[in-house]
């Protein structure tokens, strides 16, 4: 899911500032690319997702910026996604762990990740996310059939989104609108 048009116009108004700000030995848009792949992200502000890559992005770019409020913004955005991806993780877990046990246990994360950062985050949802499909693959369990699965396509992560955007693609307000304005012409 590309950037919205209000994302790319906003995180293009702060890549501009922080340039303005390092002042680096280079020409704006090779500095940006750079700058890009050095917060873990593609080079191509098109291929950076609206969901996942956004707050990343915005975060680096208001750091290079030091505007610490938009630091503080999105480093609280892209913490609470990451909890919440988590927690996500933590039920499909559990959801394995009763499955396998039939029933006899759980599975729980008792470390308190409310006040980390995204830094310390991205670990765990990896290790986590990892042993998700280990588990799965071991022990022949559908991806479709885990609590984080959405209904009624039953997918997960990218898959999900992706058909998400396409869905809002056909049926969105704009595209409401569009069909709106050509029926009353």
């Amino acid at each position: 899911m590309a950037l919205t048009d209000k994302q790319r116009v906003f995180f293009f108004k702060l890549a501009r500032r922080a340039y303005d700000n390092q002042q680096p030995l280079m020409e704006f848009n090779a500095w940006r690319k750079s700058e890009m792949v050095e917060a873990g992200l593609p080079d191509s502000v098109k291929k950076v997702s609206q969901v996942i890559g956004y707050d990343t992005l915005m975060l680096h770019f208001a750091e290079l910026a030091y505007d610490m409020e938009l630091v503080e913004k999105f480093q609280t955005n892209e913490s609470r996604m990451l909890q919440h991806v988590i927690g996500g993780l933590v039920k499909d877990l559990d959801f394995i762990t009763r499955r396998v046990s039939c029933g006899c246990k759980r599975f729980e994360y008792t470390d308190d990740i409310s006040q980390a950062p995204a830094k310390s985050l991205r670990p765990i949802m990896q290790c986590l996310g990892q042993a998700v499909i280990e588990l799965c693959n071991k022990h022949g369990i559908e991806i479709r059939e885990l609590p984080t699965a959405a209904k009624p396509y039953e997918m997960r992560g990218k898959r999900a989104a992706d058909f998400n955007n396409y869905i809002l693609s056909k049926t969105g307000m704009q595209k409401r609108k569009e069909a709106k304005t050509t029926a009353n012409q």
